[in-house]
């Protein structure tokens, strides 16, 4: 007699994503992956969020749980943390251990301070979201100084990632929303030279700077960032693709919160104008994970019906 699986064994992404939010599809798996390193079983329970399955483990520890059909995760999840470690003022999870169970690759991490950004971001004041977006902005250009040397499971040719991208552009950023936007979407994004950046250099990107992603603590009057956390979208590729994120959830119809984040990555003034917010725009239509579905679901009324409304509410740069 054999012992029953512990982990269901999806074979695509159709039939996993049902799956994902039921914690007891989970929990078994969960318990033993604590059991391995010495974690107290008892203080198990889910978080909602995310493309992988985490469970918190206490107040110390957290187990993601990578699943098979994305086994590329994993690894840029470890170089992604492992990179961090040459940025400097804010934390990334450390790496505990990690292992494999049912062929689930699975990491355990230490926790990081700080709540979400997304959990205060609605009740600061203008100069406290001003102060925040340029901390995040200063953080992306921390991270893109990094030495990518080394980073081989985040390394792939970008022009070709582009062009993949832009293949249908359309149909994909429409999905779930009015068709028309695909015809819209193609328009705009064949207008613009989305390659055309200087020096065409790869740096180390996190790829999901979101207000789940970015964590912040007040202390002695001032909000700042203490943690940056979920690396399994990193990747290494040009610098203006890792402002689709902050904008699409954090800066929407903020000017100035999306011209802090810009000078706060190192923009100058008389840089800040209407052909680097269309190119901005490009990426967050080509983002990997990116859907129109969301910028609109995020931007408040009024909601954009053009992508020249869209790229005004992303970046308001005229």
């Amino acid at each position: 007699m054999t012992n029953a699986p512990l982990l269901p064994q999806p074979d695509s992404i159709e039939a996993y994503l049902p799956l994902r939010g039921d914690p007891g599809n989970w929990l078994p798996a969960m318990r033993v992956i604590a059991e391995r390193h010495g974690l107290p079983q008892e203080s198990l329970y889910a978080e909602k969020t995310g493309t992988n399955v985490v469970f918190r483990v206490g107040d110390d520890a957290w187990i993601k749980l990578i699943v098979p059909l994305w086994t590329e995760d994993y690894d840029r999840e470890r170089c992604g943390l492992a990179a961090m470690n040459d940025v400097e003022d804010v934390a990334a999870p450390r790496l505990l251990a990690d292992g494999e169970i049912e062929g689930w690759p699975y990491l355990v991490m230490g926790t990081v301070e700080g709540a979400s950004i997304g959990s205060v971001w609605q009740d600061l004041t203008q100069d406290e979201q001003v102060d925040l977006a340029e901390q995040i902005g200063a953080l992306m250009a921390r991270m893109h100084a990094v030495d990518t040397a080394g980073m081989t499971a985040l390394r792939h040719d970008w022009d070709t990632f582009v062009r993949r991208q832009r293949e249908g552009c359309g149909v994909r950023q429409a999905e779930g929303i009015d068709a028309r936007w695909a015809e819209e979407i193609d328009r705009y994004v064949a207008g613009v030279p989305v390659l055309d950046e200087p020096g065409g250099q790869d740096v180390f990107l996190h790829s999901d700077i979101t207000d789940q992603h970015v964590l912040v603590v007040k202390q002695g009057g001032r909000w700042r960032i203490t943690g940056l956390i979920d690396f399994a979208d990193a990747m290494l590729g040009r610098p203006l693709y890792e402002f689709a994120a902050p904008a699409v959830f954090l800066t929407q119809r903020k000017p100035w919160a999306q011209r802090a984040l810009l000078r706060g990555y190192g923009f100058r003034d008389d840089e800040l104008g209407p052909e680097l917010a269309k190119r901005l725009t490009a990426y967050v239509v080509l983002h990997r994970y990116g859907r129109h579905k969301n910028t609109l679901r995020f931007c408040p009324p009024p909601k954009p019906t053009t992508m020249a409304e869209a790229e005004h509410a992303l970046f308001d740069l005229a």
